[in-house]
């Protein structure tokens, strides 16, 4: 967690960026003509309503630091980086920033369409405070990182917005400012554009520029920065660090769509001692279960995941395995109500908090039987890890499948659980390198030519 109210005091010289209780309102008019009346009634009445973009938002940013600023659309993102660029001004509070910022906002942003892309990168650089001697030597590394040609000298307005991003981009990140702010442009380009912007983008990270990024793209987010803040309805819903962001955006509903869940409102003990089956297989996960006994849970609460616990093949209690070796995941869930598509998943992630597998049983179509209290199911996931050696972290959803949407209403979402440890034998190297085992053979054709034999 990262400083979400910070004091009243100066700013200290460790801080790229403070942004103390900001807020930014916009008046909203039903009808054009209600400005002229609303600026010529004697009375001063009024003919608008406040629009609040952003609500006292409050965080400090030491230099270094990566901030990746998630929200859906119309969150206050944008409102935020234009703010801390001073391209706006807020109503209520106040931003302070030490040193250059450059900034890459919207696509067009800042360009002049008529100028050619050179003599937009000088007037660029001549706004940031740079000389034309200066700029002549960083032409050259722009241009190349731009990697767009003889386009350099037409019209910015004939060019495609890959060919734009890509000068824009080559512009904000070559002039080596102290401050980064990015809207949205990572997702631009090729992908070996794409791939080369997150490498520059890391190597000025590693040199102590401060970014401050928005982007829908929550991996780029948990790839590149060290905090996260989520704003929705222009408030600060969540401060902390990217993997946990990533988990309460995607997978943790937003309170406002949610009804409070039913089963932890409801009289019903849904402990231990509150009625748990006689079967060996229920106590025995009951016995075992790994889940924390409080935690916040989200959903309907039709269904709810009351356990869970982890064996190896051999059927023992773990946290470990061996690459290319199973793991068994007993979930144990409770229904409360009646479920008529019930579905439960396994989420995977890996230490930067990453999805690397999601599994359900929509996935491979295993149909789960409707459902009723006080009936309760054991669901069994049987896994390979199939993948790299390291520490990773999983968590379960139980959800109703929705028949028209093909989409499932969530009842229920356990923690992050773990650290779950993948290792490899002493002595012995995964038979495959990277991240994953993608099955593979290989084929190889003795060439006729004789020499060629002759040498091996």
């Amino acid at each position: 967690m990262f400083d979400l109210d910070p004091d009243n005091s100066s700013v200290r010289i460790d801080l790229a960026v403070s942004v103390k209780n900001v807020s930014k309102k916009y008046r909203i008019y039903d009808k054009p003509k209600n400005r002229l009346k609303e600026m010529l009634h004697p009375l001063g009445r009024k003919y608008h309503r406040d629009f609040w973009v952003l609500d006292d938002v409050s965080f400090d940013l030491q230099k270094g630091d990566t901030l990746g600023v998630i929200g859906r659309n119309g969150s206050g993102k944008s409102t935020l980086l234009q703010i801390i660029c001073g391209i706006l001004r807020p109503n209520l509070g106040s931003v302070t920033c030490n040193g250059r910022i450059s900034a890459l906002l919207e696509l067009g942003a800042g360009f002049n369409p008529d100028f050619t892309g050179r003599r937009n990168v000088y007037m660029n650089g001549i706004l940031m405070g740079f000389t034309k001697e200066e700029m002549d030597g960083k032409i050259d590394e722009i241009a190349a990182f731009a990697d767009i040609g003889d386009f350099l000298d037409q019209p910015v307005k004939f060019y495609s917005s890959g060919m734009f991003v890509r000068l824009a981009f080559a512009c904000a990140i070559n002039v080596k400012p102290d401050i980064l702010v990015v809207d949205e442009a990572l997702s631009v380009g090729d992908i070996f554009f794409q791939q080369k912007s997150f490498k520059t983008m890391r190597r000025m990270i590693e040199d102590g520029t401060t970014c401050v990024l928005v982007s829908h793209d929550i991996e780029s987010i948990i790839h590149l920065c060290n905090k996260s803040l989520i704003l929705d309805g222009g408030r600060v819903e969540f401060a902390g660090d990217p993997a946990d962001a990533k988990m309460h955006y995607l997978y943790f509903p937003r309170l406002s769509e949610l009804p409070v869940n039913k089963a932890l409102s409801s009289d019903t003990d849904v402990s231990l001692q509150g009625g748990a089956s006689d079967s060996d297989e229920t106590d025995l996960i009951l016995k075992n279960n790994i889940m924390p006994s409080d935690f916040n849970r989200a959903g309907d609460g039709n269904m709810i995941i009351e356990a869970v616990r982890v064996t190896d093949e051999h059927g023992a209690d773990t946290l470990e395995v061996f690459v290319l070796k199973c793991l068994n995941f007993h979930v144990l869930v409770r229904v409360f109500d009646i479920v008529r598509n019930p579905a439960i998943g396994i989420f995977v992630l890996d230490k930067f908090g990453n999805t690397i597998f999601i599994g359900t049983t929509r996935h491979i179509h295993y149909k789960i039987p409707s459902l009723k209290p006080p009936e309760r199911i054991i669901v069994v996931f049987e896994i390979v890890f199939n993948i790299r050696p390291g520490s990773y972290t999983f968590c379960f959803s139980a959800g109703d499948i929705i028949e028209s949407h093909e989409k499932a209403k969530v009842q229920d979402i356990a923690p992050l659980l773990g650290p779950l440890t993948v290792k490899a034998k002493k002595g012995e190297e995964p038979p495959f390198g990277g991240l994953t085992l993608m099955p593979f053979s290989i084929s190889c054709n003795k060439l006729g030519d004789k020499r060629l034999t002759e040498n091996k």
